[in-house]
Order: C-alpha cells, then structure tokens, then sequence
C-alpha cells in the first residue's frame, strides 16, 4: 500500500514537471497567436480599404460580369482582405504549432495546408467559369 502511494506521488510529480516544462511553449504559443491575429486583421482591412479606394468593386461589379461576381460577394474588395486575413492567420498557426512542438498538431497543420490548393482551384475554377459564361452570355443577347 505504501508502495503504491509513493508511485502515485512519484507519478504527480513527474506530470507537473512535464507541465512545467511546457508551460513556456504554451505562452510563446499563445502569444503569437494573439499578435498574429492582430496583424492579420489590420493586414485585411489595410488590403479591403486600399483595394477598394483603388477601384476594384467599381471595376469588377460594372457591366456584365458584375453581375455574376455580385452572385459571389457584394464587396471583392473586401474579400480580397479577407482572405489577405485568413493567409496570414494560417501562417501565424503554423508558427504556433511549430512552437508547440507538437507532432500531431504539426501533422494536423501540414494536412491543411496540403487540402489549401485544391479549395483555391476550385475558386479558380468557378471564377474562370462565371467569365466565360459572361462572355457567352454577352455573345448571345448581341
């Protein structure tokens, strides 16, 4: 019995000392994220004003593609900053992680960033397409 309750002691120990340990990458970690999300707003509003004081919604939502981009979003501008956002978020997570030192997160991260290519082509895709159908669209009504 006296056994046992000095392995659990010994066992209680072990953990804090393993917490302890970690405690410092769990701040790093926690400290970067906060300070890249800080960045990546002010980066995504920054990119939406400046974009949009540049003239692309007035651009992209005029004549006969404007209405299919208007389909997508009312403000491209605005999405352009708001995926200017989630790109640097992403990266301050990967940042993170890799502070972290953890393997699962890591590879959980890595899976992510391997599916970002396909949901881009597909944005690609649906774009090239909304264009095309413009133009189509335009061919048939002259």
């Amino acid at each position: 019995m006296v056994l046992a309750a000095v392995d659990i002691g010994n066992s209680i120990e072990r953990a804090f000392e393993v917490f302890f340990a970690w405690l410092p990458a769990l701040v790093g970690a926690l400290v970067i994220l906060v300070i890249g999300y800080i960045v990546a707003r002010v980066v995504g509003k920054i990119v939406g004003r400046v974009l949009q004081r540049a003239g692309l919604d007035r651009a992209l939502l005029s004549g006969q593609v404007g209405t299919f981009v208007q389909k997508v979003t009312s403000s491209p501008s605005k999405l352009v900053g708001t995926l200017a956002f989630w790109f640097i978020l992403l990266g301050t997570i990967s940042l993170a992680v890799s502070v972290l030192g953890s393997n699962a997160l890591t590879n959980f991260v890595a899976a992510v960033y391997a599916y970002l290519p396909n949901v881009l082509a597909a944005l690609l895709i649906f774009l090239v397409a909304s264009v095309i159908s413009a133009g189509i669209a335009t061919l048939v009504t002259r």
